[in-house]
């Protein structure tokens, strides 16, 4: 193979062409679906040193046996010092989590809260024991709910209390459930949370439901709050997550102070919310007026982008993603750069957007950047002095590359 010397200028030169060609913009994207309002520009994750990518250090995923795509020519990467990439604890640096979840299979949660929750571009988790909606005759609205963008998942067919049940009890209870779903939204349906009846749980109870869903929510037994049973932001129990329930004897304020202790905390807040009534409607387990549900829903948008709504499928997924994250660069220089995000899990599974705060090379030619990941233009947001969040897919087999603009 020859070799030919170029002069640092046509480096240059030639180096831009590349990065122009590979990354040129195109139209469609993705973005996070949240409920953010405005960017934070306080980061509160942890730095993650850039380190030098190299075909021996880079893992490819496990689904496919494709090389990683090069979109920019690598380059001598800076020292781990030189540059910094922060992934938020929440996207576009929001401070808390909160996931709204709806138990059963009554009509008027769907017809009544679901259009207050969507009003506010958020999304929920429904929690269905599947012989309630065969007697209700509500099959249609969990459907439409999945339809709509809402998480739909087990919660047993029976609602017994699991812990009272045989193993194999348990495990008829569980499977039942699901099947029952696939029957109606699909047989490869993904089913990944779950929520106990009566929150009851216990260690073999867990250990069996662990073998059905990813994400298992149990509660607070009634427990009085404060404390406030607000989940780790990094190592929640996925077993029993922890989940609070606004009966009729606690106030609206104490209902609004949940949300306070959590964005002061800095977790993840799971709202087990039943019954909800209007005029001439009620149903539902210790159902709250949906006068009460619109307040305490505008109590949690005042906060704007300090909260992430979300369901728990998406919260959970994102904690696994950032928290196993790996960044490398394989070209970090004024001109442009080029990241690789890696964490190890299956990208057909985990398809949750991370956000990242990063901090532009030195010397960069624009005021903020432009992003493409495998084809599509990413969610770019100014951040700061020098500084932008991009919310990116953790699949190192699709390069990030960053344009100045």
């Amino acid at each position: 193979m020859k070799h030919f010397n170029l002069r640092p200028s046509a480096l240059l030169l030639l180096g831009a062409f590349v990065l122009n060609l590979s990354c040129a913009e195109k139209p469609g994207g993705f973005k996070i679906e949240d409920t953010l309002v405005r960017p934070s520009s306080k980061p509160s994750a942890t730095v993650i040193p850039l380190v030098r990518a190299s075909a021996s250090t880079v893992a490819q995923p496990q689904v496919s046996q494709a090389p990683v795509a090069v979109c920019l020519p690598e380059s001598t990467a800076p020292s781990p010092a030189a540059t910094q990439a922060q992934v938020d604890l929440w996207p576009w640096g929001a401070k808390a989590a909160i996931s709204l979840t709806i138990d059963e299979g009554l009509k008027q949660p769907y017809d009544i809260l679901m259009p207050e929750i969507e009003l506010r571009g958020w999304r929920a988790s429904f929690y269905i024991y599947t012989l309630q909606p065969t007697l209700e005759k509500s099959w249609d609205r969990v459907v439409l709910a999945h339809e709509r963008g809402h998480e739909v998942s087990n919660h047993t067919h029976n609602h017994p209390n699991l812990t009272k049940l045989s193993e194999a009890e348990v495990h008829h209870e569980l499977s039942t459930g699901n099947a029952e779903l696939r029957k109606r939204l699909g047989a490869d349906f993904k089913l990944e949370s779950f929520a106990y009846p009566y929150e009851a749980t216990d260690a073999r109870t867990s250990a069996i439901t662990l073998q059905y869903h990813r994400y298992n929510r149990a509660g607070d037994q009634g427990a009085p709050t404060p404390p406030y049973p607000i989940n780790d932001a990094r190592k929640p129990d996925f077993g029993a997550l922890k989940a609070k329930a606004p009966t009729s004897s606690i106030s609206l304020s104490a209902w609004n102070n949940w949300t306070d202790a959590t964005v002061r905390a800095g977790g993840w807040f799971i709202e087990e919310l039943h019954g909800v009534e209007d005029i001439g409607v009620k149903g539902g387990w210790e159902p709250r007026t949906i006068e009460e549900f619109r307040k305490h829903f505008d109590h949690i948008e005042s906060f704007g982008s300090q909260i992430w709504v979300a369901p728990v499928v998406n919260v959970g997924h994102y904690i696994e993603e950032r928290e196993a994250l790996k960044v490398s660069t394989t070209r970090w220089e004024a001109s442009g750069a080029q990241l690789l995000l890696d964490d190890g899990l299956n990208e057909d599974d985990f398809v949750e957007p991370l956000t990242l705060l990063l901090t532009l090379p030195e010397g960069w030619k624009g005021s903020s950047a432009s992003a493409v990941q495998g084809g599509k233009n990413l969610e770019v947001r100014p951040a700061g002095t020098g500084q932008v969040r991009i919310a990116a897919l953790p699949d190192p087999s699709k390069p990030v590359c960053l344009l100045p603009r």
